[in-house]
């Protein structure tokens, strides 16, 4: 009975120390992540304008092959969005709610159980055959101490999939430029 007592008490400091510190963590969450693309701008645009095209470099489609999209009727641009379910991807849903041709594509995300959270591509034209692409994300996570500390760590495991998803783009649009 003791051995459960001091268990009990080592349990609760642990929950109160990780309290107490994930409050020093931050509420909101920014990445953003930048590639140089041998291919002109219209050429990279089209592949993040175009929702379909996601299916081609997703690092999240990558990661659950099983995870289902389903499009609206809109293919493109302002309004253009999708929804999708898989078993490692969870659920949300993405909306274009700004497309300025070969510039600039803000979108909104919702993350079923988990919020909103907003996400941006800017296209930079550097030549005629080359784009500097910057794909940001940002969230405002809350004040549970718990979610900040799983949003600093899972941080970095984001910035990798930026990184992997950008570099998707790249192979893509050199290939079809």
């Amino acid at each position: 009975m003791k051995l459960i007592k001091k268990l009990g008490i080592a349990v609760l400091i642990f929950l109160i120390v990780i309290s107490i510190a994930g409050m020093f963590f931050p509420s909101k969450v920014e990445i953003e992540r930048s590639i140089i693309i041998n291919a002109p701008a219209s050429i990279v645009f089209e592949k993040v304008n175009v929702l379909k095209n996601w299916e081609d470099w997703s690092p999240w489609k990558k990661m659950d092959p099983e995870m289902k999209n389903v499009y609206n009727d809109i293919p493109s641009g302002k309004g253009a969005s999708f929804s999708w379910k898989g078993p490692k991807s969870g659920e949300g849903s993405l909306i274009i709610a700004e497309s300025f041709p070969d510039s600039l594509i803000v979108t909104d995300l919702e993350f079923k159980g988990e919020g909103h959270s907003d996400s941006d591509f800017k296209f930079s034209a550097l030549s005629e055959n080359s784009t500097k692409v910057s794909w940001s994300f940002q969230s405002e996570v809350g004040n549970n101490p718990f979610i900040r500390i799983f949003w600093s760590i899972g941080t970095r495991m984001m910035k990798q999939s930026f990184d992997d998803g950008l570099k998707s783009i790249k192979d893509i649009s050199e290939k079809n430029k």
